[in-house]
Order: structure tokens, then sequence, then C-alpha cells
């Protein structure tokens, strides 16, 4: 009878002893493939493993960058101008009537504005104040840009009431104005900032929903860039007003704004 073990077979000879005896170099060779091979095995789980591990990573890796690829599609900027040195604000003087005009200076800031607007951004928007100070400055930044003016009524700048016509300098005489936060301080027959607030803020949020994605440049006035620049930075503190062709931006996804940012050239 014949019993085989590793690499040897057991064959009993004539004088009752027996000696492993080595197979032919074929089968040696065929049983060495067939053997289990502990260290092979490992290996072979590790590579499963390591390959499970990256085909997950990869997974998640296109998952997250699909997710900040959709973010960055989602995110659009308002590009918010103050309009150009109007013939008030030469004057300093508080306007009297919505057709204030420019300034030969006002116009050339309107036109640096839309300069630096279209090397800085994509605009696929142009809306403006129906004030003539700031539809004219829409209008010299769309020349720029290629872009029609578009009106938003509520953009319209504060009311200053009784103090229309006035030097700034008359409000420092009411009594009213130093009494509490500027921004609730309200003129006769006129408008506060919170005033302000309340019709352009809703202004601002419908243009950032229509524009997901998109460039788009407001124009507007000072207190009204106040009011913007207050809700989009969370309170009223640390705003200041915005000079004349100024430009702030303010980065959103058509729900969430981010906080107002300075545009220098």
């Amino acid at each position: 009878m014949t019993t085989s073990c590793a690499w040897y077979v057991w064959q009993p000879r004539r004088f009752g002893n027996s000696k492993c005896k080595p197979r032919n170099a074929r089968e040696i060779r065929n049983h060495k493939r067939e053997a289990p091979n502990p260290k092979a095995d490992l290996w072979e789980t590790f590579e499963l493993r390591i390959s499970s591990f990256l085909c997950i990573s990869s997974l998640a890796f296109r998952i997250s960058l699909s997710d900040r690829v959709m973010t960055e599609l989602n995110r659009g900027r308002l590009i918010l101008v103050r309009h150009g040195e109007s013939e008030g604000n030469r004057d300093r003087t508080f306007t009297q009537h919505v057709d204030v005009a420019l300034t030969e200076r006002g116009i050339a800031q309107a036109r640096t504005a839309g300069e630096i607007v279209a090397k800085r951004f994509r605009v696929s928007r142009l809306i403006a104040s129906p004030y003539a100070r700031a539809y004219r400055t829409a209008e010299l930044i769309g020349e720029v840009l290629g872009l029609e003016v578009e009106i938003e009524p509520a953009l319209r700048e504060q009311s200053f009431g009784v103090f229309a016509g006035q030097p700034y300098e008359s409000l420092l005489s009411g009594a009213a104005y130093h009494e509490g936060p500027r921004w609730n301080w309200r003129p006769s027959d006129g408008e506060s900032l919170i005033d302000v607030y309340e019709r352009a803020v809703p202004a601002l949020e419908r243009i950032a929903e229509e524009s997901i994605g998109q460039d788009v440049v407001i124009v507007s006035h000072g207190g009204v860039m106040l009011a913007l620049c207050a809700f989009a930075g969370g309170g009223w503190e640390r705003q200041t007003v915005t000079p004349n062709a100024g430009i702030v931006a303010i980065e959103h996804d058509g729900v969430t704004f981010g906080p107002p940012a300075r545009v220098e050239e």
C-alpha cells in the first residue's frame, strides 16, 4: 500500500525499512503550484482589501467633488455699485429731486467702475435704481459690459424729507438725529434706514433667487447699499457708507448670503 507526504511518496522496501522518494520533476512542479501558500493567501487578502478601500475612496471623492462643483455652480455674486459723484455730492446737499445729474468726475468714476467689474466678474445682468444719477452710472457701466439696464424701483435712495435741498451739516442741528442709532432716525416726511432696509432687502433676495450662479451688478445709492450690507453682514454697527462709484461684492447661493466685501481696482 502506498501513502504520500508533501514532497515525497512513501514506499515500503523489501527489508522492512522505508524511505520518502522524490516524485519526478514535472509532478513536483505541479505539486508546488497546488500546494497551499499562506503568504500568498495573505497578500491576496491584503490586495483585495486595498482595492475595496480605493474603490470606496474614489467613489467618496467623486461624490465630494460633484458636491463642490454643484456648490460652485450655484454660487452667484451680487455686485453692488454706488453711483458716481452727483451734483448733490459735489455741493454737499441732500438732493431735492430724482433727476440730479452726474458731474464730469462722476462720469469718469462710473466708467472706471465698469472697467473694474469687467476685469473681475462675468456679469449677466445690470440693474439700477430709477434715479438719474444711479441709472446714468449703470448706463456707463453697461457700455463697458455690453448690457442693457433693468430698473428696480425698490433701490431708490432714502428720502430725507424736510432736509431735501439742505446742506449735509443741517442734520447736526436736529435733536432727533442724535437720539438712538443712526439707522432708526427718520426725518419728518422722510424715511429711516430701517424703512430703506424693509423695501430694498426683499428686492435683493428676489434678484439673488432669479440669478443663482450668475454675477449681477446692482447700481444704487449710499443709504441703500448701507442697508443691503447690514443685511448681508448681519448688523449695522460695522457698516460704513460706500464712496461714490465704490464696489461691494456679496456671494450667495440664492438663499444664504456671504459678508459684503469691498472690491478694489
